[in-house]
């Protein structure tokens, strides 16, 4: 008698205890609402189900494109730092190429960038 009230005391103990793991495991819903008005293409694709529009899929369009630059821009940069330690051929590809075209590309994407900060502070004087 006493061994079967002790296995049943053990099984419920056992569940209760995976019933406090699985609420615990559980996310529980949030819901963040925006106190600011942001005027982005992504969050817009994101909180809505309709298609972006032309002008928000030019907007996407050029940040991934500044967003490529900036990669380009960094690949050129460790490019350069490493070049001394690679062979020859590299290294005067390095100095004859790259080094010469970097401050090009790093001004062109400074320009981008600008141009695309300045669209969007008049955008929000709109």
């Amino acid at each position: 008698f006493d061994k079967r009230l002790a296995e049943k005391v053990v099984k419920k103990q056992k569940k209760s205890k995976k019933d406090r793991l699985q609420g615990m495991l559980e996310p529980t819903p949030v819901k963040a609402e925006r106190q600011i008005k942001v005027d982005s293409p992504i969050i817009d694709k994101v909180n809505s189900d309709e298609a972006l529009s032309g002008n928000q899929q030019l907007e996407t369009l050029y940040v991934g494109f500044l967003s490529l630059l900036f990669f380009v821009i960094l690949g050129m940069g460790i490019f350069l730092s490493i070049s001394g330690f690679l062979s020859d051929d590299l290294d005067q590809f390095a100095a004859d190429v790259i080094f010469p075209n970097f401050s090009y590309v790093v001004g062109f994407f400074l320009a981008c960038s600008s141009l695309y900060g300045l669209y969007k502070a008049r955008q929000g004087e709109m």
